[in-house]
């Protein structure tokens, strides 16, 4: 297979610094050979010492089979039989049945069996139980903990009072791993203290690491942290899973505190995790924190870690989100020396960088020798290409993998249409930018979200005036039913003096709202106010459909009117709220006496009347 080469200068790097060389014999880490990364989803079986084989399941046989022993004898049937007085009887072919029989035979001198329902677990139903070994016991626990919490605490509790859990980790872990799906934290620490006390369990890291799997696949940030705490002042060690599950827990959060507290032990205790170490890397990284992600991949040659794919992949996304493109590329031929094939993901975080640098000549250069490596671009590709030649503000680019995205049956995400949006409002015409408001509509963006974003871009690009050719149709329809969106629309209008446009959503609104309403007008005519758009206040004000005396928006019409000097209708909207029902506080009157001493004086608008007003105001106080 072809490689890609990339111009890399080997002289001009900082030798001293950390970095990965070109060479095949790669100086700075000795060995690369492949290590399998840690499973998470095997966590918990490499976390306490319980065989996975069910001694249960695995030698069920019916009472009923020819080959179960003990069966023979007729007394032994019955004394079977007797143990389960009371219980409804089962089909035994009925293959629904939901009785449920197994045999445990660790040994010629003792066979048992024990059967368990749906229903109620029923103790004495067990009849020589009480005998069972700690083995036999800790085989019924593991069964009963894989089909019913409930059951398997009653047998755990039962256990107890049969002296079967002393030194007895493993039911003890099983019983936590039931606190742990059930949230019950306080009886889980409980527990702990009675294994260290009572029952004279050495308390490990098997134990702890039960409950920090729990708040791994819970998401338990705080909780998993407090089982590392607890487990650090109880003297035990934790062990590599331990710091794997909390690490992937910390990065699902983007706890930077947290991580750093659990990489610091995990460092001070000599434990080497892969994915902890790509895990600190990450968040700094998400963070943009690229000075700490350096000094982490300092680390993992102060540690010597062995890296494996997804390492790499970190490693090179952290150099190309700093835009340090160099670095990067040093990186991915490292990865391929390593005996590592770089896959499409490599590539995109190359292309991504370089988009993020404005360098889309190099990312058109990758872009167009991926098939020379023998892969193919895909989803994420594109989406990088898109952003990458938006923030080049090339339309023309960015508009050719855009369709291209589409015609392969890709969908593109919310950053490509909020690019195309804004790249369409200063260069592309007012069909292209409704066509892409179809595409936010098919992925299932909210109306409110994409007027947003449509009123942002236009804004921006100073074409606001472009906005009402492109809402037709379902979307403003959204606009006319939708109260805030509704409002939203006018008062962006508003702002940039659309006046007009703004009537006609008013008078075109399909919702019924007095109230409503009446806040809106008067929030629009305040802004007409404060924008200084005097004329454009009292055109609105003129327009209202509902001219009831509303205490608020006549107050700011008398000061309108008074500021342009129409006292005639100041005084007009003056008598009018004076003679309505509402009745007036002592704000109301201080609207017209916000114009100047000197308008009052000598303008011959002014009527005595509300001359004599004033004076008998100004005298009450």
């Amino acid at each position: 297979m072809a490689s890609l080469k990339f111009s890399v200068s080997v002289d001009t790097y900082d030798s001293n610094k950390f970095h990965f060389s070109a060479n095949p014999s790669f100086p700075i880490i000795n060995s690369f050979a492949r290590v399998k990364p840690i499973n998470l989803s095997r966590l918990d079986a490499e976390s306490w010492d319980i065989p996975d084989s069910n001694p249960v399941a695995e030698n069920i046989k019916t009472p009923w089979s020819k080959d179960s022993g003990g069966l023979e004898s007729s007394n032994y049937r019955n004394d079977i039989w007797r143990r389960f007085q009371g219980v409804k009887r089962v089909n035994r072919k009925d293959p629904n049945s939901k009785l449920r029989s197994a045999r445990i035979d660790n040994g010629p001198e003792e066979k048992i069996y024990v059967k368990h329902f749906d229903g109620e677990l029923d103790m004495n139903e067990y009849g020589m139980v009480s005998e069972l070994s700690v083995e036999r016991c800790n085989a019924i626990l593991k069964d009963l903990e894989r089909s019913s919490d409930s059951k398997t605490m009653r047998f755990f509790e039962w256990m107890r009072e049969n002296g079967k859990l002393k030194g007895n980790v493993g039911a003890y872990n099983l019983a936590l791993r039931v606190l742990g799906r059930r949230g019950d934290w306080d009886a889980a620490e409980t527990m702990i203290q009675e294994m260290s006390g009572d029952s004279n369990c050495q308390v490990d890291f098997r134990v702890y690491n039960t409950l920090i799997y729990s708040c791994y696949k819970q998401g338990h940030v705080v909780l998993g942290t407090k089982w590392l705490r607890l487990m650090l002042e109880n003297g035990v060690q934790p062990n590599v899973a331990t710091f794997g599950m909390l690490m992937s827990l910390y990065q699902k959060d983007w706890n930077v505190a947290e991580a750093e507290f659990a990489f610091s032990q995990m460092r001070s205790f000599g434990i080497t995790c892969q994915s902890a170490h790509s895990a600190m890397i990450t968040i700094y990284t998400r963070m943009s924190l690229f000075d700490k992600a350096e000094e982490v991949i300092d680390f993992i040659q102060e540690d010597k870690v062995t890296l494996n794919s997804e390492n790499w992949l970190v490693l090179l996304n952290a150099y190309s989100q700093q835009g340090k493109l160099q670095e990067a590329e040093r990186v991915l031929l490292s990865m391929q020396n390593s005996g590592f094939s770089p896959n499409i993901v490599a590539y995109n975080m190359l292309i991504t960088g370089y988009g993020k640098s404005s360098n889309m000549d190099a990312a058109q250069s990758i872009f167009r020798n991926l098939q020379s490596v023998g892969l193919e671009p895909d989803e994420s590709t594109y989406r990088s290409m898109i952003e990458g030649w938006g923030r080049a503000e090339n339309y023309k680019e960015a508009e050719w993998y855009y369709h291209k995205l589409k015609g392969l049956g890709f969908k593109p995400n919310s950053s490509n249409l909020y690019t195309m949006i804004h790249l369409q409002a200063k260069y592309a015409d007012e069909e292209d930018a409704a066509r892409t408001l179809d595409d936010m509509k098919k992925m299932g963006c909210q109306y409110s979200s994409v007027l947003g974003t449509l009123l942002q871009a236009y804004e921006r690009a100073g074409r606001i005036d472009r906005v009402p050719l492109i809402l037709k149709g379902s979307f403003y329809e959204h606009v006319l039913v939708n109260q805030t969106s509704c409002s939203v629309l006018v008062m962006a209008y508003v702002k940039h003096c659309l006046v007009d446009d703004a009537i006609k959503v008013l008078q075109e609104k399909h919702w019924k709202d007095i109230i409503f309403e009446d806040n809106l007008y008067h929030l629009v005519i305040c802004s007409c106010k404060e924008l200084g758009h005097l004329e454009n206040a009292v055109k609105i004000y003129n327009q209202m459909p509902n001219k009831k005396p509303n205490l608020h928006i006549m107050c700011t019409m008398i000061d309108i009117y008074s500021t342009l000097g129409r006292f005639s209708e100041a005084e007009n909207l003056y008598l009018e709220l004076k003679s309505s029902e509402i009745s007036l506080d002592m704000i109301t009157p201080i609207s017209p006496i916000s114009f100047s001493l000197s308008s009052l004086l000598f303008s011959l608008s002014l009527s005595l009347s509300l001359l004599s007003f004033f004076l008998s105001f100004f005298l009450s106080f």
